[in-house]
C-alpha cells in the first residue's frame, strides 16, 4: 500500500520525542545515530542500510519535524546527500531550525530526529544483523561510525568503567534505560 504526503506524515506521533516511541505504528528493528541528518556521510549510510528494504521504484517522504511541512520526495536512486543538504537549507531560509521525519511511501522504513543535535532513530521493517565489536582494550564500539542498536546500549548501560560511566551519564542513564525500554 503506497500512503499520500499526510498519511506519512502521519506516520510519526506528535507530542513525543526520544526516548519515548516516536512512530505511529511497531517496526522490527531500530537503530540510532547522534549525527545531523545534514552530514552527508550519514545520510549516504542511512540510503546503504534502508535501500535493501526498498523496492526500485520507492519514494520517502520528507518532513520537517517542527513544522511538519513537507520538504520532497527521496527516490532510491537519487543523490540523498544532495537532495537532504537542499532540503536542510531550505528549512533554514524559512526559520526552521529543526530535525526531520522521513517515510517511505509503504510505511517499511522511517527515519526521525527531532533536532540536527539530538539522537535519532532509524526504523525499519526489516531484521538488520547488528553486531558490537570490542576493541582492542575490550572497551565496546559499534560495529560502524553512524549506528548504534540495543545491544550497544545494553553494553553501555552495564558498562562499569570509567569511560562506561562517562557516557552513560551524558547522555543520562533515565534516558538510556527507557530508550532500551521502548525500542526492544
Amino acid at each position: 500500500m503506497q500512503r499520500n504526503v499526510k498519511e506519512c506524515s502521519e506516520m510519526i506521533v506528535e507530542g513525543l520525542g526520544l526516548p519515548s516511541y516516536v512512530f505511529a505504528k511497531r517496526f522490527r528493528s531500530h537503530l540510532f545515530f547522534d549525527s545531523g541528518l545534514g552530514y552527508p556521510e550519514l545520510t549516504q549510510a542511512i540510503r546503504e542500510l534502508v535501500a535493501p528494504c526498498l523496492g526500485p521504484d520507492t519514494k520517502i517522504a520528507v518532513f520537517s519535524t517542527h513544522t511538519r511541512a513537507f520538504l520532497g520526495w527521496l527516490e532510491v536512486a537519487d543523490d540523498w546527500p544532495s537532495l537532504v543538504e537542499g532540503m536542510i537549507q531550505r528549512m533554514w531560509d524559512e526559520g526552521d531550525h529543526g530535525g526531520m521525519l522521513w517515510v517511505d511511501a509503504a510505511g517499511r522504513v522511517a527515519v526521525y530526529q527531532w533536532r540536527p543535535v539530538d539522537l535519532g532513530v532509524v526504523a525499519l521493517d526489516a531484521r538488520v544483523d547488528w553486531h558490537v565489536k570490542l576493541n582492542e582494550s575490550g572497551d565496546p564500539y559499534f560495529a560502524t561510525d553512524h549506528f548504534f542498536g540495543a545491544a550497544a546500549l545494553e553494553l553501555l548501560l552495564a558498562d562499569k568503567s570509567e569511560r562506561g560511566l562517562s557516557m552513560a551519564h551524558a547522555s543520562g542513564r533515565e534516558f538510556l534505560e527507557e530508550l532500551m525500554r521502548n525500542y526492544t
